[in-house]
């Protein structure tokens, strides 16, 4: 191989020992063709790693959505890069109590409806601080004024349940604050330690819903304990079932083993016939 054909060749090419130039581009489509040809189905287009549905294990088979995001300041991209894959899996291991059986659902609705109140009180907070600012630009005389950012990060976050979209909606309300305040901190409308201070209590607002969650993800996961060690106890205690008795229990257990038919006397069905040979009886 020259250095024109290594140049042409990629790295998973030069393991299997073909270069680009070597390849059939219309080789997939054949292969499709055929199988459909013989009548075989489409092969399963296998989703790429998630670290989000890594994490849920492989037992997880629910549906999910991924949304391209763009967020522009450093702390809404360091809060989606610590926390949004572990609030999510929090949030999925919440709903998916419902399927509990045994789990008391007035409890499960109080934890969820704890969540969104939380959410709720947030947002609030959040927009109340963006309200602020603005008003401070208008002030200033400055209220079309649009900040931009030199590097603004995207993101694909994946959506495994309603709360985890809650969560991400949050993010984003909070990076237009945050953006706000760095517009009004430029247009000199915002001293610095102002600044910090509000930028301080968004942040703390989504740790507090991230905290919240991680509360009532163990409360109702310590009550899923405790139903399935009800259910265990239950299991091993619940008589043998015997299929020789119609249906019912086993009469055998806690008591010794089973006699055969023909080696008990006193048993019914053990008596020899009466045409039967019998022995000499000794005097």
């Amino acid at each position: 191989m020259n250095e024109d054909d290594a140049a042409k060749t990629t790295p998973a090419r030069m393991a299997s020992g073909m270069s680009d130039d070597d390849a059939d581009p219309g080789s997939g489509t054949e292969a499709a063709a055929t199988d459909a040809a013989r009548g075989l189905p489409p092969p399963t287009a296998l989703l790429p790693r998630d670290e989000l549905i890594a994490g849920l294990g492989r037992g997880f088979r629910g549906a999910i959505f991924r949304l391209d995001v763009e967020l522009h300041t450093t702390i809404a991209r360091q809060i989606f890069r610590r926390d949004f894959v572990y609030v999510s899996q929090q949030l999925h291991a919440l709903e998916a109590s419902r399927r509990v059986q045994g789990l008391d659902r007035g409890l499960l609705d109080r934890a969820l409806a704890a969540v969104a109140t939380q959410a709720g009180a947030a947002k609030a907070l959040l927009r109340q601080t963006a309200s602020e600012t603005d008003s401070l630009v208008a002030f200033r005389g400055h209220p079309g004024v649009r900040v931009e950012f030199a590097r603004p990060t995207r993101f694909r976050a994946t959506i495994v349940s309603p709360y985890a979209g809650s969560f991400l909606e949050l993010l984003q309300i909070a990076d237009e604050t945050l953006a706000q305040l760095e517009r009004a901190w430029l247009l000199g409308a915002l001293a610095p330690d102002a600044k910090a201070r509000r930028a301080n209590a968004c942040r703390r607002s989504l740790q507090d819903f991230k905290e919240l969650v991680r509360q009532q993800r163990h409360l109702i996961g310590r009550h899923v304990r405790e139903v399935n060690a009800v259910r265990n106890v239950n299991r091993r205690t619940l008589p043998e079932f015997d299929p020789d008795s119609g249906g019912g229990a086993s009469a055998s257990v806690g008591a010794g083993p089973k006699s055969r038919p023909g080696t008990d006397a006193g048993a019914p069905g053990t008596q020899p016939p009466d045409d039967a040979e019998q022995p000499p009886v000794k005097d």
